[in-house]
């Protein structure tokens, strides 16, 4: 596959984000629109990601004008902005007004300079797209005059620690607006991309021209991999006859002019067979049998509301949904992983977006260190082992409980440990599975590492971990993008 067309222009699509992303191509702006970079700073967006050479990945974005890091969401306005992540946020029984006012209620936060999102309501339960409203949070100074409510009386005191904030709102006009732009190649797959106001850019995922957004999907046979509508419905818990026996499929009624795809997943297959939306039902054609020794009856008329029902139309034929090729690009030690169209034009990142020796990796943060390794992909993600140790200073031996969740645990099997707790930025331990254990359990508890039982044969399967050797494993660097 290397030395097909579909990786040179791969490579081509690709060498430009890479340049772009180091700054060596100037002109990584408007005038390029047709080869859209996936990835681009502006004036006031920053994109950060992991880099190695010309492969690259986004992490995050910030807002270099608030210096906060921020995403895309729907603002008051109605329009998609770039808003400030906030921190975890906790109401006050304080006030900066001196009648107590709800509208000036404080905030305790640990986290300061930080941000606050109020949804705003919505006129039903499902159709409305969520919009924010943002305020910014003004440390209140210790020994500052606030108040608070006593029964019905608003009493006055000065603020005697440093966690109350004053919220302020801010008008969505201060956050950077952005805006959804796809390209597309002579057979209509192509990308979407969020293009700034700043002239950044950012991708956002793969477009089909006659189906609008896709994403990645394994089909039954003889489909297979295909770029499959984005917004579908499943086989649900309604039908389309009186006798019950023919499914119908239902999605929110906000996305019932939008369905692309019904995916029709029988119990003893693997994977869906991709249908075409049938008729839109109405009431009276929709059953269900829901209440016991009721049989089969139509549905309640509230039901349609909040659902839109569709019955199964004709399975999709071969050419009908996109047909894409795994491509790896770039010559470094860390290779780019990319969908690329019948065209050989880059249609998407594939995920896990890196290869290091042709096996697919993914980008790891490890304690100690800003930089990221590439771990292979088919590593066992754990949260921790249990808090269970084979050493009675519960330290140097941590266990792994292999139930049901691990029952593939097998020794030399990798294992990645997120740290505890999230505040430490995505973090990670990397473990190598030694052999089963049997001995004596030990537990962290009040009165310190005490003993907890015995793991042995047939008892529940624990295995020993050993820290992995990271020097196995190619480096990834924190980049602007």
């Amino acid at each position: 596959m290397q030395n097909s067309t579909a990786t040179r222009h791969g490579q081509r699509a690709l060498r430009l984000v890479g340049l772009c992303a180091l700054g060596i191509v100037a002109a990584c702006g408007l005038q390029l629109r047709r080869d859209l970079p996936l990835y681009a700073s502006g004036s006031r967006l920053e994109h950060h990601g992991w880099s190695s050479g010309d492969a690259v990945t986004y992490r995050y974005t910030v807002d270099s004008q608030l210096q906060v890091r921020c995403s895309f969401a729907r603002a008051e306005d109605g329009e998609t902005r770039c808003l400030p992540e906030s921190a975890p946020l906790n109401t006050a029984n304080h006030f900066s007004s001196a009648d107590c006012d709800e509208t000036s209620r404080l905030v305790a936060t640990n986290a300061p300079d930080t941000y606050r999102f109020t949804r705003l309501p919505v006129e039903t339960e499902t159709c409305d797209e969520e919009r924010w409203a943002v305020d910014q949070l003004t440390p209140v100074s210790v020994g500052e005059t606030v108040y608070f409510l006593e029964g019905e009386t608003c009493r006055a005191q000065q603020a005697n620690f440093e966690s109350y904030y004053s919220p302020t709102h801010r008008d969505p006009s201060d956050f950077v607006l952005v805006t959804s732009e796809t390209r597309v190649d002579r057979h209509g797959l192509g990308v979407e991309v969020w293009v700034g106001s700043d002239d950044s850019y950012l991708l956002r995922g793969s477009w089909d021209r006659r189906y609008g957004p896709v994403s990645l999907l394994e089909l039954a046979a003889p489909m297979g991999e295909r770029l499959v509508p984005s917004v579908g419905a499943t086989e649900g818990a309604n039908y389309s006859d009186a006798s019950c026996e023919l499914h119908t499929y239902a999605v929110p009624v906000c996305q019932g002019d939008s369905v692309g795809v019904l995916l029709d997943t029988a119990p003893d297959d693997i994977h869906p067979t991709a249908l075409r939306p049938g008729p839109q039902l109405g009431e009276g054609e929709v059953f269900d049998d829901f209440d016991e020794g009721s049989g089969c009856r139509p549905t309640a008329s509230e039901s349609f509301e909040y659902s839109v029902f569709f019955a199964a139309g004709e399975p999709f034929e071969n050419n009908d949904l996109g047909s894409v090729e795994h491509t790896l690009v770039g010559e470094g030690a860390v290779q780019q992983r990319v969908l690329t169209g019948e065209s050989g034009d880059v249609v998407g990142l594939d995920d896990p977006p890196f290869a290091a020796g042709g096996l697919p990796c993914r980008p790891i943060q490890t304690l100690g260190s800003g930089q990221a390794l590439c771990v292979d992909a088919n590593a066992l993600t754990v949260t921790a082992s249990a808090g269970v140790f084979a050493d009675a200073e519960c330290i140097k031996s941590p266990l792994l409980y292999a139930g049901e969740e691990n029952a593939d645990v097998r020794e030399g099997m990798l294992v990645v440990e997120p740290v505890s707790p999230p505040e430490s930025d995505d973090r990670h331990t990397l473990w190598l599975v030694d052999e089963r254990y049997s001995g004596t359990l030990y537990v962290m508890s009040p009165l310190g590492c005490v003993a907890q039982g015995d793991a042995g044969p047939t008892s529940e399967p624990f295995w020993k971990l050993s820290p992995a050797d990271t020097g196995m494993f190619e480096t990834l660097e924190a980049t602007a993008l």
